[in-house]
């Protein structure tokens, strides 16, 4: 007789509010087991290049809510993007690939464009929030990927970027992104009212 609702994001601010899971059309609790191999899917599957939709459903009177199922989507950069990369590279022009998405995901997608190879030339926003100063200064000559960069983030690593001695070119499909309202040397957007 409840009002079933249902909820559907991104796994890491879902999975937190549940507590049950549905198997077999069965509600069950969920497990500390039963969350080890949903992180341990869900990593796998972000290495491999995809992105993640939960779905979870519960009776507001019944607590939290349960997993219903995952799906994932297939995400990759366009070749064009790995050509632009790889021309730019060969023009002596590093870069860095700046991603609102979680860690493992960007790292793949960057890795499969040769715009990263190894993980220790990530960055990610909830890192750089808590690094120190001399931290962020060893970091940034092997930066290749900046993910999990929330809009108050990007501002900071163009700012680091710059203090280093790099000249920042900030390019984003979105005419609102932070990186553009730096103040980088050049600013390039591929949406509606870009710079």
């Amino acid at each position: 007789d409840g009002v079933l609702s249902s909820t559907v994001g991104i796994p890491e601010a879902i999975l937190p509010l549940t507590d049950r899971i549905c198997r077999g059309g069965i509600i069950q609790d969920l497990t500390e087991a039963d969350r080890k191999r949903i992180v341990s899917l869900l990593r796998r599957e972000y290495q491999n290049g995809r992105r993640a939709a939960m779905l979870a459903a519960g009776l507001p009177d019944e607590g939290g809510l349960a997993l219903v199922g995952f799906i994932f989507l297939a995400t990759s950069l366009s070749t064009e993007s790995a050509m632009a990369l790889s021309e730019l590279s060969a023009a002596g022009i590093r870069t860095v690939l700046v991603s609102d998405m979680n860690e493992e995901s960007a790292f793949a997608e960057a890795k499969s464009i040769g715009a990263a190879w190894d993980i220790s030339q990530v960055i990610t926003g909830p890192r750089l929030d808590n690094f120190r100063e001399e931290s962020i200064h060893r970091a940034i000559p092997s930066l290749r990927l900046a993910a999990e960069m929330g809009q108050r983030h990007r501002p900071v690593l163009i700012s680091e970027l710059e203090q280093s001695g790099r000249r920042v070119i900030a390019a984003s499909r979105d005419s609102e992104d932070s990186l553009l309202s730096t103040d980088s040397a050049i600013n390039i957007s591929g949406g509606e009212g870009g710079r």
